[in-house]
């Protein structure tokens, strides 16, 4: 999807829509509208065709990603399969080795947070088990 509608952000665009109560097939019919009249019908260019239908998960906006796939300067790629030291496999079978490689690149939610000063036991307190 286009970062922007016009003037108005995708999102509060979408989000129009939903405060007028307008029904979700209507919601669906105008949004499968918006790539194409704004070209952002990322298939065109490699990207592989959504597997679910709009609104039933998160929208990808960014107005550069079309722009950059169609001039060559990003290459679409499979799901990632694995990594082999400094190369990096993909599930067709393909791979390559990154020129940015220093550390393994940071994939999915794969992350840990935590809070520090909430987790600490405090002098006097009882550690919960």
């Amino acid at each position: 999807m286009p970062k922007y509608v016009g003037k108005w952000p995708t999102d509060l665009f979408a989000e129009f829509f939903l405060q007028l109560r307008v029904p979700l097939w209507l919601r669906r019919s105008v949004g499968t509208l918006i790539p194409k009249v704004y070209g952002h019908e990322l298939w065109r260019y490699g990207y592989p065709r959504p597997d679910h239908r709009l609104w039933e998960s998160h929208l990808v906006l960014n107005g550069q990603l079309a722009h950059f796939a169609a001039h060559g300067r990003i290459t679409p790629k499979p799901d990632i399969d694995r990594f082999d030291g400094p190369l990096v496999w993909f599930t067709d079978g393909t791979s390559v080795q990154p020129i940015w490689w220093s550390s393994p690149p940071v994939t999915g939610p794969s992350y840990h947070s935590s809070i520090p000063r909430c987790c600490r036991p405090r002098r006097g307190f009882p550690r919960s088990t």
